[in-house]
């Protein structure tokens, strides 16, 4: 014969526990919603503030450069932290440009050593790896200019000023992630529409 739970006010302990679980999974549920909202907030906020290296101005479209004209970009960085040294090579065209000089800006330090500075013209590169002095403190931060570079018309184009292996280093050693964005440079004459 079997008790019948309702009759004698009796409420099992399989019946408890299912309410339990129940509300358990709910707050679970809203603590996992939070926690991820938490988050998602945090890699927005980081994005927004994240380490880029690019080239300065971003575009150079002027028709009016022709052949022996000369022109600078910078390569410049935006909210670092703690940059200590840094590594980059620049590709181009070529048939378009000739690279003629690199120069370090003094948002490092003014007594910035450099590893390497090469032109390669012939195979359209420029590598340069600089860093501060060896020593204890922390490298610089906020945004600036890293290198000017002056280019030399050679003839009508467009050219794509491409950063590519690019390095950032802090006091540690320890690599500094960071976004990069890339140039453009156009000398081409606006072609004109016919009338009909």
């Amino acid at each position: 014969m079997g008790m019948d739970v309702k009759r004698y006010g009796l409420v099992t302990m399989s019946t408890k526990n299912k309410k339990r679980r129940k509300k358990m999974r709910k707050e679970i549920l809203y603590i996992t919603l939070i926690v991820s909202f938490i988050i998602s907030l945090f890699t927005v906020f980081a994005n927004l503030t994240q380490t880029k290296l690019y080239i300065d101005p971003s575009s150079i479209m002027d028709k009016k450069l022709k052949v022996d004209d000369t022109f600078t970009v910078n390569v410049s960085v935006a909210d670092v932290t703690d940059l200590k040294g840094y590594e980059f090579r620049l590709r181009y065209n070529t048939d378009i440009l000739d690279a003629t000089d690199v120069t370090s800006s003094p948002f490092l330090s003014s007594s910035l050593y450099c590893v390497k500075r090469v032109i390669d013209d012939s195979e359209g590169y420029i590598w340069v790896a600089c860093m501060m002095p060896l020593g204890p403190g922390e490298g610089v931060s906020g945004s600036g200019t890293l290198e000017t570079i002056t280019f030399q018309v050679k003839d009508k184009g467009e050219s794509d000023i491409d950063l590519y292996r690019t390095v950032f280093g802090d006091h540690t050693g320890e690599s500094i992630p960071h976004t990069v964005e890339d140039g453009y440079f156009e000398n081409r004459p606006v072609k004109e529409k016919k009338p009909k």
